[in-house]
């Protein structure tokens, strides 16, 4: 079953963008190898004029200015 959120984003985005594609992470496949997975394959989809928008709902840390997501698992 498709999330509300994710179906709310495939409309909006069908109106502006000839392709919208989602990743989902959740729970358990949230950790570190599986996000890098996720990253790797996209990067290698991902063109210059493409829009990327990351959602993540998980804890975090900033140091010296930057901000670490940290996946399920760490």
């Amino acid at each position: 079953m498709q999330r509300l959120w994710t179906a709310a984003l495939k409309r909006a985005g069908a109106r502006q963008y000839g392709e919208v594609k989602i990743t989902e992470a959740l729970d358990a496949d949230a950790n570190l190898a599986h996000l890098q997975q996720i990253i790797e394959r996209m990067a290698s989809e991902i063109n210059p004029r493409d829009t990327f928008v990351l959602f993540a709902a998980a804890h975090g840390t900033f140091h010296n200015g930057r901000f670490y997501l940290h996946p399920a698992g760490l």
